[in-house]
């Protein structure tokens, strides 16, 4: 491991986990006696333009967004640095990959799936308030931390929903198995590409499953660009209508038949809320009057 304090400040102490672009680093802020988080983007890919490009992107939405259940930003190294770094929260936990697969059934329960999908959701309402893309919606980029509290991170492929594609058609950059169909196509993308991936989410949860799955990418890409699935009340039950509305009207094929905006999509979510929390109520109130009522003599 590289041994380094960087911005002669944080002192990396262990990775954490690595991708393609970057390792994730336990660090120390020596500033304010803290263990930090560090995003490294790997040397050799420092003196590309188009990295660096992403990577300011990157710090500037990240830095611009505030919300508890997004990860939050303390600092990074300027674009100009030699060395690309950006200093995040520590977030001790699991992903929600980990999460669902470490689950008893290898799934959640309605209530809990839309829980977590509901607190996902408002973050993205806040990431899409200021006019970002975040372009890589997906289990691993959820942390569900050992409180039970939900972040959002990982915005390293964001976009202004202003601006074209960063991305050259045919770069895959984000994970395919919860790219929209639009995003497969190389097309300039909108929020609802990322209310897309954020049905995929709710689908994974619900079933232990993707909707579409294949051996390769051109084949689960295929599958997407076709948009037929088996829908989740068909593979675990307990699912209600309402909560199949959701997925349903996530994983459309066309942008403008999903959600016009994760505010509308709440509303939806808000009323499967208080139509559980109601059952709940019921289903306690019955038990209660049930335990209650007077035996019959013999």
């Amino acid at each position: 491991m590289e041994a380094s304090t960087l911005g002669n400040r944080y002192r990396l102490i262990e990775p954490l986990g690595q991708g393609g672009m970057a390792v994730v680093f336990r660090a120390w802020d020596k500033s304010c006696d803290r263990f930090v988080a560090i995003k490294k983007i790997h040397k050799h890919l420092c003196e590309h333009q188009g990295v660096r490009g992403r990577f300011q992107f990157e710090a500037k939405a990240i830095s611009q967004v505030e919300h508890p259940n997004i990860v939050k930003f303390l600092d990074y190294s300027g674009q100009e640095s030699k060395d690309l770094w950006i200093a995040m929260e520590l977030l001790e936990g699991s992903d929600l990959i980990d999460y669902i697969d470490r689950s008893q059934k290898g799934y959640l329960a309605p209530l809990p799936a839309v829980l977590i999908f509901n607190d996902i959701a408002g973050a993205l309402k806040e990431v899409h308030r200021n006019n970002i893309i975040h372009r890589d919606i997906k289990p691993e980029n959820i942390m569900i931390l050992h409180s039970g509290h939900v972040k959002l991170m990982d915005f390293g492929i964001a976009r202004d929903v202003h601006l074209g594609n960063l991305t050259q058609v045919g770069d895959f950059l984000g994970s395919p198995n919860y790219m929209s169909p639009e995003q497969i196509r190389g097309a300039n993308l909108d929020k609802q590409a990322d209310i897309y991936s954020l049905g995929v989410v709710l689908f994974r949860m619900l079933t232990g499953q993707l909707p579409f799955d294949g051996q390769n990418h051109h084949e689960i890409c295929m599958k997407i660009l076709l948009g037929h699935y088996k829908p989740p009340n068909e593979i675990q039950s307990g699912i209600s209508p309402i909560l199949l509305r959701i997925v349903t009207r996530c994983l459309a094929l066309k942008p403008e038949q999903r959600y016009e905006s994760i505010e509308h999509l709440l509303l939806d979510v808000h009323d499967f809320l208080v139509l559980s929390k109601d059952r709940h109520f019921r289903k306690r109130n019955k038990t209660i009057i049930s335990s209650s009522s007077p035996k019959q003599r013999a």
